[in-house]
């Protein structure tokens, strides 16, 4: 988990900033809900699962900290808090 927390505090906050399509920028915190989009094993297609952190490397621009590791965020949707629980 060392390295894992060396990557995170490079980031200021655990908080994404997303664009909707209306062109205004929404802040999420995390953790944040996100939907499986793409089966990423151990997740499947749909499942739901909860980002605790994110992260940027030369690699990836963002990378998602989900139950102890990084995945790809082209992996996952965020689900919109406020449209409740979706």
């Amino acid at each position: 988990m060392d390295k894992t927390r060396k990557m995170l505090e490079k980031v200021p906050d655990d908080s994404l900033l997303v664009s909707t399509p209306f062109g205004t920028l929404i802040r999420f915190h995390c953790p944040v809900r996100c939907q499986c989009i793409r089966a990423t094993p151990p997740f499947l297609k749909g499942d739901t699962v909860q980002v605790q952190g994110v992260c940027f490397t030369r690699q990836e621009p963002l990378l998602y900290l989900i139950s102890g590791k990084f995945y790809s965020h082209h992996n996952f949707k965020i689900l919109n808090p406020l449209r409740g629980k979706s």
